[in-house]
């Protein structure tokens, strides 16, 4: 993955415009998409191609006051192109794997360890693009992949 994080805008932004992820969306839904997205934010064109969310990529919670939700994450599965908020870090997809596979995998006890062992903070947790670019995860094929999310997710078609 390439990682990036969101978009400050003034706060005379927000309430209007397009829809953006905020950390809100990641602990709130089991998976992301643009209809259970909350917040508004008034941006141009450019803003949102640099702060956009696609199809597939994992967002994460950038900070927490409590170790245990640092770095907690969600997936974008929508084709409706949204932007993301400051406090979140977009995880851009590379490679083959199935995205809801991967917000899966990172919500596992071995990743989540992983993850907030590379938080830092005393009072206020915080993980920043390098501890998530550090973390190594371990993918089964994509059958495979399939076959973990179907008990899972038995409503969805895969």
């Amino acid at each position: 993955m390439t990682f990036q994080n969101g978009i400050n805008a003034p706060s005379e932004r927000y309430g209007n415009g397009i829809k953006y992820i905020s950390v809100m969306d990641i602990l709130n839904n089991t998976y992301i998409t643009y209809d259970r997205i909350k917040g508004l934010v008034d941006i141009d064109t450019q803003t949102l191609r640099n702060f956009s969310v696609e199809y597939g990529d994992i967002v994460f919670q950038r900070s927490s006051e409590t170790p245990e939700d640092i770095g907690r994450s969600n997936v974008y599965l929508d084709e409706k192109i949204a932007a993301f908020g400051g406090f979140v870090i977009r995880g851009k997809r590379k490679g083959n794997y199935d995205p809801l596979f991967l917000k899966y995998l990172l919500d596992s006890r071995t990743a989540r360890k992983e993850i907030v062992r590379m938080g830092q903070g005393a009072q206020h947790y915080n993980i920043g693009q390098e501890g998530l670019r550090s973390i190594a995860l371990f993918f089964p094929t994509e059958e495979e992949q399939h076959s973990v999310l179907k008990p899972q997710f038995p409503k969805d078609s895969r």
